[in-house]
């Protein structure tokens, strides 16, 4: 009777559901995991790691606006939980709220500045912001920081790339994919890389790579990548 009023008692704890939603969210059961993130919330409102990880959850659903509010609370309730605040830095660039993501990724570096992840971020999000200077010295320090760090090298590729470094981001991009050889990202950077310089042999082999790996939500990126393919073949028919 001890044993099951114990069990019971542990039941009713947010950690029991937390680590209940770990192991379904590793499982792949992430339907599951929110509702136990939830019942632990029901529990605890105030429990940080509840929120935070409910929000990774959401994010996988691709419910960015409630994974953004699941962050948001979890950064109020402990300001200076610096992965909380790269989840929603992540969010906010995923929804296109660039400013927000950049305030978000400079907290996080901020509160943890030995954190390759959170320097590469914050470097994506000055690219994309047009402020390329900041964005490759963000990727060099992630770099620095761990030198496997393959999405920071693709960052890195970027960046690069746009301040007209051609044979530096098609360098960084290779690296990307060396350490990572399903980085379809990285792969589809080349391709742009190597079409910039007239490097068409190399531009069709690495976009066919990278429409060997991407995902279904790079949808316009694939079709991009089909197009150019198409037109390359069809301009080396005609020259020969």
């Amino acid at each position: 009777m001890k044993f099951l009023k114990r069990l019971f008692t542990r039941r009713k704890t947010p950690e029991f559901h937390i680590d209940k939603a770990t192991r379904l969210d590793a499982a792949g059961e992430v339907d599951s995991a929110i509702e136990e993130y939830r019942k632990a919330l029901s529990i605890d409102p105030a429990s940080v790691l509840a929120h935070n990880n409910l929000g990774v959850a959401l994010s996988k659903k691709g419910r960015l606006k409630d994974a953004a509010s699941e962050y948001s609370a979890a950064v109020r309730l402990d300001p200076e939980y610096p992965s909380a605040r790269n989840n929603l830095g992540r969010v906010y660039e995923e929804l296109g709220e660039i400013d927000k993501a950049i305030w978000e990724y400079t907290e996080a570096v901020r509160l943890d500045p030995g954190n390759s992840e959170y320097k590469s971020n914050l470097g994506s999000t000055y690219q994309k912001k047009g402020l390329t200077y900041e964005a490759i010295r963000q990727c060099r320090e992630a770099i620095e920081l761990d030198p496997e760090n393959a999405i920071a090298y693709n960052n890195l590729g970027v960046a690069l790339s746009d301040k007209g470094e051609m044979d530096a981001a098609i360098e960084a991009c290779q690296k990307a994919v060396e350490l990572d050889p399903s980085h379809a990202s990285a792969y589809n950077n080349l391709g742009v890389a190597f079409f910039k310089t007239e490097r068409m042999e190399e531009s069709v082999k690495a976009f066919e790579t990278f429409l060997e790996h991407a995902p279904s939500a790079y949808e316009s990126l694939k079709q991009n990548a089909e197009n150019i393919i198409k037109a390359l073949r069809e301009q080396k028919d005609q020259s020969t």
